[in-house]
This record gives structure tokens, sequence and C-alpha cells, in this order.
């Protein structure tokens, strides 16, 4: 390909005009996403992380009743903002204007910009529990989405009678191709919550075999809430806890390294209601906050079952090997695996917050069904091999008025694990942040999830140090971090050690805003001399180059471009490259009710250790990062129309094409053919 008309594909001319106010707070949720993609499963979900800003955007937080719980849901927001906006309602009473913040330390303009999104400023107005109000303030929202891959892939092939009855297990998938969601939330003011959620992946069965009563996954739960009254919070059904730092119990997606300095500090909800489609990663029972003025009691127990791999004993008894994380039920041997492993836990946490001091003491027990089989490996040594767990943590956050110290100590498997975190706002121009991070090689935890290299919270140690720093125009984030494994990982023979630095600098040209990014992390891997057949551990190489400006053209147009460079390989032998190059135009305000988003994206990466995520606009509640990797093209049309304020229409297309190709895709999801394509649809109904 000419490579002058792929610079004019990215770089088309710069018209001269403001930058879009909403680029922030997208630039931020795609850190999150591509960060969170780089070390998860394809078909993660991370709509719970999210929803919350969703769900504000249409409810809007009002600044003048909000506690600084609540003002915690606004994730852009440091916890040095979020104590300013509470220290100034103190002297002035009310906010009349959300550009009220713009006279505070810590406030720039784009921040108050991404605000306007998600805050109002009324006069408080509670609303008062009663069955005329519940249905006076209640709001309804029911959405119903389907998606599906449009060719057809190799495992939705016909498997003769024949062939199932020699092998019952022959790898197929079971179902069509088709994947539903449904989805129906109930509010009534701020107190009272509930929700229904339903899902089929592609290739489970529907009303059919190993579903006969419809979807592959249900989910339900109802959530009360109460700040100012003795019985806080109660959750019933599915629910998501949060304690501390994330060392202990933190269920749902969390960990990931930000380059967002005052975003390093976790400001747990304790109790979330869930609404994600995530089938092994929730809580599933009852849970109860007691409070008096600063102090707080909670209570929570579960009883669920997850999806694992079983092995049958001959005395009848077994054991589980693993667990099964995907979701996907669409194949003989994925349902052997469904729900195989009953998990109770149960557990307390008594807290004292404060608006300045929050201290808390957790306490949770986790008992498996079934007794886990103890590995053999070499790198498993540590592993828990109890079907019971006790755990016991105790975290903290202070903050003072330029600083805020953070932290959590848990003791679980018997074994230990350590963060502390620093936070410093020098000046409205200087943010820093530092992390240490102690993880025994033994330490486990069913549903932990702190800030660290690698989602699996243990045999890790580390120290993160970051900073954000924005002199007039200019703006930078920074972060280096050098963490090592005590003991071997997988793919890892030894003891080792590694690194990463993150580099970002923005500026507006013209008017219009850039931002070029650098990132390198360097981590050990087993590497094999094929000669004299021995596996010796040495650092293995990332880097990332990426340059990015978003533009829009008047009121009706916003363009984004992206340019980016990949590197991956051995140290002495940085080979496997690749590079992509993505258009976005985004069509608003147009004469009827319709937004458009189309994406036009052109790879070339040679491996996949070199390969590249972005993240794409989706339906909304729907978070996405597409991953890159091979030869080709990609294309995606999203659409939204919104005739009135009752009902909301998307439509989204994407396709994948790889020239020169005859087939893609590899073992049940291959297609003879060098396309992909996809369609996505989802009307949303509020009333």
């Amino acid at each position: 390909m000419n490579k002058s008309f792929l610079w004019c594909f990215v770089f088309i001319p710069w018209p001269i005009i403001a930058q879009d106010h909403v680029s922030g707070q997208n630039q931020f949720i795609n850190e999150i996403i591509e960060s969170l993609s780089e070390n998860a499963d394809d078909d993660a979900d991370y709509s719970n992380i999210f929803n919350e800003l969703t769900e504000l955007s249409e409810h809007p937080l009002n600044l003048n009743s909000a506690n600084d719980d609540e003002l915690e849901k606004l994730v852009m927001l440091s916890s040095f903002q979020i104590a300013s906006i509470i220290d100034y309602r103190t002297k002035v009473g009310t906010i009349r204007s959300v550009y009220e913040l713009g006279y505070l330390p810590g406030f720039r303009e784009i921040d108050i910009q991404m605000l306007e999104q998600y805050t109002i400023c009324e006069e408080p107005n509670p609303i008062p529990i009663s069955k005329k109000a519940l249905f006076k303030y209640s709001k309804n929202q029911l959405l119903i989405r389907y998606q599906r891959v449009i060719e057809k892939q190799t495992g939705y092939e016909n498997v003769t009678d024949s062939i199932l009855i020699a092998n019952p297990n022959k790898s197929h998938y079971l179902g069509s191709p088709d994947k539903l969601f449904f989805r129906y939330g109930f509010s009534a003011g701020d107190n009272i919550h509930a929700g229904v959620v339903m899902e089929k992946d592609a290739g489970e069965e529907f009303f059919a075999g190993s579903n006969t009563k419809g979807f592959d996954f249900y989910s339900a739960h109802l959530f009360y809430s109460d700040e100012k009254r003795l019985l806080r919070t109660i959750a019933l059904g599915d629910y998501h806890v949060q304690l501390g730092q994330g060392l202990l119990m933190w269920s749902s997606y969390s960990g990931f390294k930000t380059s967002y300095v005052g975003q390093l500090a976790k400001r747990p909800a304790i109790i979330k209601k869930n609404f994600s489609t995530e089938e092994n990663r929730f809580l599933r029972g009852a849970a109860v906050t007691l409070g008096k003025r600063d102090f707080t009691l909670t209570f929570f127990g579960s009883h669920n079952k997850i999806d694992a791999s079983i092995i049958n004993d001959s005395d009848g008894s077994g054991r589980f090997t693993g667990f099964a994380v995907t979701g996907n039920h669409n194949t003989p041997l994925e349902i052997l695996k469904e729900d195989k492993l009953p998990v109770n836990i149960f557990g307390i946490s008594a807290r004292y917050d404060a608006n300045r001091l929050k201290v808390g003491l957790n306490g949770v027990y986790t008992e498996y069904g079934i007794q886990p089989d103890k590995s053999e490996k070499l790198y498993k040594s540590y592993s828990f091999s109890n079907h019971n767990i006790k755990g016991l943590s105790a975290d903290y956050r202070y903050l003072g008025l330029k600083s805020q110290l953070f932290g959590e100590v848990a003791y679980s498997n018997n074994s230990l694990a350590i963060i502390n975190g620093l936070l410093l706002h020098l000046n409205n121009s200087i943010n820093l942040g530092a992390i240490h991070r102690h993880y025994h090689p033994g330490y486990y935890s069913h549903f932990s999830g702190a800030f660290g290299e690698v989602s699996e919270i243990a045999n890790e140690n580390g120290f993160y140090l970051g900073t954000e720093i924005n002199i007039e125009k200019l703006s930078v984030r920074a972060y280096g971090d050098v963490f090592s494994f005590p003991w071997l990982k997988y793919q890892v023979d030894a003891p080792s050690e590694g690194s990463e630095v993150f580099v970002e600098l923005g500026y507006p040209l013209g008017l219009t805003n850039w931002y070029f990014r650098y990132k390198r992390q360097e981590k050990p891997k087993n590497y094999s001399n094929n000669e004299n057949k021995l596996t010796e551990v040495i650092p293995f190489q990332n880097q990332q180059y990426r340059l990015n400006t978003i533009y829009p053209v008047g009121d009706l147009f916003t363009l984004q471009s992206r340019i980016e460079l990949s590197m991956a390989g051995f140290t002495d032998s940085v080979n496997n490259t690749g590079y992509c190059l993505i258009q976005d135009l985004t069509l608003s305000k147009l004469a009827i009710p319709l937004n458009v988003t189309l994406r036009a994206a052109y790879f070339n990466i040679s491996d996949y250790n070199a390969r590249i995520y972005s993240y794409e606009k989706d339906v909304l509640y729907a978070y996405s990062s597409t991953m890159f990797y091979g030869k080709g093209w990609r294309f995606a049309c999203l659409a939204k129309w919104q005739p009135n304020q009752w009902v909301a229409f998307y439509l989204k297309y994407a396709l994948f094409l790889y020239p020169g190709e005859e087939t893609i895709g590899s073992g049940l999801n291959t297609i003879n053919s060098n396309h992909k394509s996809e369609i996505k649809s989802e009307i949303i109904f509020r009333f």
C-alpha cells in the first residue's frame, strides 16, 4: 500500500475549531478498557465498571445534595476534587452552577466540561419513602439487544448422528450463532432499585438442550439504600462487594494500571447492584449495611455455582482443577464445566467513614463445595489446597489538605498481602502518585482485585510512581513501574523481574487537540534454544507509540485520527512489528434525531505478541475493545436514532477484511472466507 495514501488517510487537513468537550472523558474510558483488554478474556464484560457513568448521564447527580460516597461515582474526579466540592458547598451553601467549581483549586476547564454531562445544581429535595412516592418518582428502562456474526463459522456445521454416537463430546456449537441480551431496570428516586438481566451467548442453546428454560444466564437484584437511616443498604439477589483496596474482596473487574494518578486510590462502594453479564464474578444472596453517624457494619452472604473443570475419582468424590471464566456454554465440553462448583462466601466489614479519615476491618470466609486438586506443577507449589479459606484485612484512607494516604493489609491462605499508596496535590499544575505492593506467592482470595501487574494478586512485589502535569496548554501524564515475581509463574521457570514506562504528552495545535503516547513494558518469559533444547528466562519487550488527534468540524462533525506502532520480541531481537491507522467520524446534531459514528482502520501486524487494542464506540451499555492482529481492514458504523425521550434505537455493523486470505479465525470460529462481519442492534424503552 502506498505510504503517502496512509498518511493522508489518517491525517486529513486540520480545521481550526474548538475541541470536542467530551474528548477528555472518552480518553479516560478508552484507557481503562484498553488496559483491561490486554489482560482479560476477549469477551469480558466491562459494563459494571461504566454503568454508573451511563446512568448518571441520564439521571445527573445533584451537586447540592450528593455526599462524598455518591460523588465518588464520578470516577473522573480525584479525591482532592471531591473534598474541594464538599468544603466549598459547606462554605457557600448552594452551588448555582457547575462552572463555579472552576474557581476551586485542582479544577481545570476540561474537568468542568466533563462534569457538566453528569451533574446538576438544584436545591436539595429529598423524596419521601411512601407507596405514593414509589410510583410517582419511579423510572423504568427496558433494553433488548441482538447480535451475530453473519458468515458461517466451522462450529455451526451440521454433525451427523453417527459421529455423535461414536463421539458424544465432539466439539461443535450446540445452538444458533445469535446472541441475545435482555435487561430491565426499575428505580424509585435514589433509594430503591431493581433489575433483571438475561443473556444467551453465541452458540448456546435456547429453550432446548441444556437451556430448556430459555436463556443460559439469568440475574436479578433488589437494592435499597438510604444514607440517613440506621438501615443504610439492603441487597437481595445478585450484587457486588468492594472492600478496601481490593486485596480481600473486589468482585467486579478492577486492578487496572492507569496514568491518571488521581484514580490510583480505590474508592469502594461496599455493596453495588449487579447489571453485568459476567457469569462467574458476582455474589448471589443477601447483604445489609447498618449505620449510625460515621460508623457502619456490613454483613454479606452468597451461595452460587460457578464454572470449573472437575476430575471425578473412583470413590465418587471429585476435585476441581481450575475455574472456567468465559461464561460460554456452547459446546459439549463447556457444558460439562457449567455450574459444577458450589461456592459459599460470607463476610463482614466494620467501617469508620469520616470526611478525611476512612478505616475498615474486614473478614471473608470462602468455602468450595469440592476439594481443589493439588497440582504437581512446580510454579503452582503455593496454590491453595483447602476447600475453605479464611481471610482478614484492614484498610485505610486519609485525605489531608494536599495529600492522601491509602492502603490495605490482608491475610489469607496463610499468606500476607500489603499495598500502600500516597497521592500528592502539589498545586493546580502537578499531582504525584506512588504505590508499593507486596503479595506473597501463597496469598489467595477468591474475589481479589487490587492494583498489580497481573490480575492474580499473588507472587508480586512492585513500586509505581506517576505524575500528572498541566502547564498552560501542555499536559503530561507519566508513570514508571518496577516489579518482581519471587516465585515461578506460568511460562516463566524462574524468579524474575520486569518494568513498565508510560509517557503521554497532550497539546492543542491550532485549536485541535493532540496527544502522543509511548509505552514500554519488559517482562520475563521462557526462551527455548532449539539447538541445545535448553530453556532460559530472558526479558520480553513490548513497545507502543501512538499519535492521536480530535478535531470537530463545526457542530455536525467530529473527526478522530490515530496512528499506532507496536514492537515486540525478546530484548536481543525485537523483530515483531505492526502498525494500525484509525479514522473515526462522528455526525451529530443533524436535522433528524440521528447520530452516526463511522470507523475505518488499516492494520498490518506480523505477530500476535505485537497486537494492538483500540476502544470502539458501541451501543449503549456495551463497552468493547477491538484487537488488531494480522493484515487487513476494519470498518464499523454505529447509528443511534432517538425520536423522543421514551425510546432509542441503535444499530451497528462491523467488518474485518483480510485481503489475500482464504480462511480467517481458528478452531470452531474458522470462517472459509477473507472477511468477518457482525451486526448488533439494540432498542431501549424508558417509561
